[in-house]
């Protein structure tokens, strides 16, 4: 199949609208993937080139200017890889569903939110998160600084255990890194990897719409109050240091804003994460089913089921 044929299966005519196929076929995506990788690389400044790209299109590199074909090569990446992504985020849960339960752990670990989710229904996930959470807080200290951590862990114990815990330090310390990893996981597999990772996708598509509409309306009060200071001042400017404390309120409210979304960078990085770790996977699968070994396990399962219908 040429690239258009593969790209053109990511999407369906709907309404006289192209719109994502909501069929899920993994194969495609790391078809669609690995095309659009090799097309990437493809220099056309080249013979060798060329002949790769029109291999991959099915385009005859004779009839276009080479101006031309730079052009259709970036117009082809660019329409590629978005609808490559509309496809990948339709079928996000279905990716989440093709990892081993070690890594959707891994994944839930790694990316788990810094702050509750805001709704009824989040109760179970936000007592996993909190835990999770906790436990990455304490790894990070221990971390950080041992010492410290070891100080304010033996405050309360009694003076024999505390001698103790103080003689036998790193011991104590790998343990309590052990046990906070240990919960963690328990915390991840008692609510479900796999629900934990769908249910941190749901909340990272609502944070930019959220983010958007609480800043255009802080944004929306900054250019209200600059403007009546402005019409009261029949359009003289505002000074630096005015506009500082008119607007002390709104970078206040700013900086709070920004905090209560901090987890959107690691969103991105989520997403793309556990994408990557999908296809690996599927590539994996579909390597073992084209696999010398389970063609012949195959065709012995058809010829003893064959025997037995004979039979």
């Amino acid at each position: 199949m040429t690239l258009d044929e593969i790209l053109g299966n990511l999407t369906v005519e709907k309404d006289g609208k192209r719109e994502i196929n909501d069929k899920y076929i993994p194969e495609l995506i790391v078809s669609a993937g690995d095309s659009l990788s090799e097309l990437e690389k493809a220099d056309i400044e080249t013979g060798e080139g060329l002949a790769v790209y029109e291999k991959i299109t099915g385009d005859n590199s004779a009839q276009y200017s080479p101006e031309e074909l730079n052009f259709k090569k970036g117009i082809r990446l660019k329409g590629g890889r978005e609808d490559l992504g509309g496809y990948v985020n339709r079928h996000f849960d279905n990716l989440i569903d093709e990892l081993e339960e070690p890594i959707q752990v891994n994944l839930a670990y790694t990316y788990c939110p810094t702050k509750d989710i805001t709704s009824d229904e989040a109760t179970e996930f936000n007592q996993a998160r909190k835990i999770i959470s906790d436990a990455r807080e304490k790894l990070q200290k221990i971390k950080e600084n041992p010492e410290a951590y070891l100080t304010e862990e033996i405050k309360n114990e009694s003076p024999l255990m505390a001698r103790y815990l103080s003689r036998y330090a790193k011991e104590f310390l790998e343990f309590e890194e052990s046990e906070a990893q240990r919960k963690a996981v328990l915390s991840i597999q008692g609510y479900n990897a796999a629900k934990f990772l769908k249910d941190v996708k749901k909340q990272s598509d609502t944070q930019p719409g959220k983010l958007h509409e609480k800043k255009s309306a802080i944004e929306k009060d900054m250019k209200t109050k600059i403007e009546k200071v402005m019409r009261k001042n029949e359009g003289k400017p505002i000074t630096p240091r005015e506009r500082a404390e008119l607007l002390s309120d709104e970078y206040v409210k700013m900086k709070k804003l920004s905090e209560e979304h901090s987890d959107m960078e690691m969103y991105s990085k989520f997403t793309q994460d556990v994408a990557s770790y999908a296809i690996n996977t599927i590539k994996e699968k579909i390597k073992k089913a084209n696999s010398p070994e389970n063609e012949g396990l195959i065709k012995q399962e058809n010829s003893e089921s064959d025997s037995e219908q004979a039979d």
